[in-house]
């Protein structure tokens, strides 16, 4: 069976042509748009929270010196030198937080990862949801702030506290933490810092892996003690580096979680115990 080839005109090859450029043009205009539009917001994110280290720093002139409390208000004179620095350190801690209160006051910590990008406050509301797309401050921006999952306690004593932060491409926010898949990295970095307004603790982190976005990871309540410390085991057994830290049902928890790009829904999530400084 014989089928005649069909011949484009002229004036029909120029039509194609014409919306074949127009197409590649708005392709390219969106594109450059959302390029200047994420850019302005990784700049905005970045500006934003240079401007919030302030609050967490700490004056080593106003450590005190040992045996020398008098000039302190509610400070005991036999105190020690341990239980002086830590009063004084609560103190400005207090004072740090009051001031980040008046900024935002669903603030309640602030968590760092010495010598990574990691130096966030942590926030928490009624959902999981707002925080995703806004900064501390308050402004809509895709970069987010870190906060805590709205089911457990605003004092991370829950037995699994999850604290959630994006991966950005600039490196930023909970970028880091998929680093974790290294065990030298691991080694590096064995711990993270979380200041609240009642304490300061060490986040002894235990296990590292990726995850699909449901499961073990966040569940945040647990039927018994046993249950509790057979989700820790579980977690173990995942994780892409080993530790030696201690965990006994009695410890609270403090999962990171951040996306990753595995699969599709992915997560890297990242467990530790918290210790009390």
């Amino acid at each position: 069976m014989y089928i005649k080839k069909k011949v484009f005109t002229a004036k029909q090859k120029r039509k194609a042509l014409n919306v074949a450029v127009i197409l590649l043009v708005g392709i390219f205009i969106y594109s450059t748009s959302r390029m200047i539009f994420v850019g302005k917001q990784y700049s905005q994110s970045k500006d934003s929270y240079s401007g919030l280290n302030q609050y967490m720093t700490f004056d080593p002139g106003e450590t005190g010196t040992p045996g020398d409390t008098g000039n302190i208000s509610g400070m005991d004179g036999g105190m020690t030198e341990v239980e002086i620095g830590k009063y004084i350190r609560l103190q400005q801690l207090g004072a740090n937080f009051a001031s980040l209160r008046e900024i935002n006051g669903d603030v309640v910590g602030w968590i760092e990862i010495a010598g990574t990008a990691l130096n966030y406050p942590v926030t928490q509301c009624s959902n999981n949801d707002y925080y995703l797309n806004h900064l501390f401050t308050g402004e809509y921006n895709i970069c987010g702030c870190p906060f805590l999952d709205y089911r457990t306690s605003s004092g991370f004593d829950s037995r699994n506290n999850i604290i959630y932060g994006h991966r950005m491409n600039d490196g930023s926010m909970f970028t880091c933490i998929q680093n974790y898949s290294s065990q030298s990295f691991y080694n590096n970095n064995p711990t993270a810092t979380l200041y609240t307004p009642t304490g300061t603790y060490v986040i002894e982190f235990f296990s590292g892996y990726v995850s699909a976005a449901r499961g073990e990871p966040w569940k945040v309540t647990f039927s018994s003690d046993d249950a509790f410390q057979q989700w820790h085991d579980n977690l173990i057994e995942k994780s892409d580096f080993t530790s030696d830290v201690s965990f006994s049902v009695s410890d609270c928890v403090v999962t990171l979680s951040t996306c990753s790009h595995a699969f599709e829904n992915a997560r890297y999530v990242l467990h530790g115990v918290l210790r009390e400084v």
